[in-house]
């Protein structure tokens, strides 16, 4: 096996324990979180009424005792990045579906409470999205969570240290992670918007493990 084979076989076996790690470290936070409730993740909230209209309550509650959080990420730099959006696709192209910062706005670029863990790797929940019918101020709380395994490092690329997830489809109450068709989105050649998502799926549908078939 030659050199490059060497390095980008150690590359891709780091990126799967690291993706592993942190989906462990989510996995335990929503275990947790369920079991002290008693119900599923979205239960409780103000006079028992839920969380969906208070996506900030949500997190604070459900999420953050339950998390080791070195730093909320209000703006990009407090994260160590660039810009707002520092992610790119394997060609290049730059990855514009989420922005890190604060999720004060209505957007669903970024609807997310971001923030670093002290191994260095940076999550972020959504934590809003505006209701569809409802007025234009009207926030709920998303399932959708980002995950850059290695924080502001690099290549900060999908598929490589860029990933997404949504929690009904990897927590679900039966504890088995839902099966998702990945031959769309994480494959070579591939620039779909929710390649974060798909390449998560594909990594975990393969045993942990990526294939030749997959975007690297």
């Amino acid at each position: 096996m030659t050199l490059p084979n060497l390095i980008t076989n150690y590359q891709k076996q780091e990126t799967v324990a690291r993706l592993k790690k942190a989906y462990t470290i989510l996995y335990q936070a929503y275990r947790q979180s369920v079991n002290d409730d008693g119900c599923c993740i979205t239960c409780g909230g103000p006079n028992g009424s839920g969380f969906w209209n208070y996506p900030r309550l949500w997190f604070e509650q459900k999420w953050k005792p339950y998390l080791k959080i070195a730093k909320i990420c209000k703006t990009y730099k407090d994260c160590g990045y660039k810009s707002d959006t520092p992610f790119k696709y394997a060609n290049g192209d730059k990855f514009t579906e989420f922005k890190i910062g604060d999720s004060g706005s209505i957007s669903f670029s970024n609807c997310y409470t971001t923030f670093i863990t002290p191994d260095g790797m940076v999550f972020a929940i959504g934590t809003c999205h505006p209701i569809q019918g409802w007025p234009s101020n009207t926030l709920s709380f998303s399932y959708d969570i980002k995950i850059d395994i290695n924080g502001s490092k690099g290549p900060n690329q999908v598929g490589r240290d860029f990933f997404s997830f949504a929690v009904t489809d990897v927590f679900g109450e039966s504890n088995r992670v839902a099966i998702i068709d990945t031959s769309y989105g994480c494959n070579k050649g591939s620039h779909s918007t929710d390649a974060p998502y798909y390449c998560f799926f594909k990594i975990i549908q393969d045993g942990w493990r990526i294939k030749d078939d997959y975007l690297w």
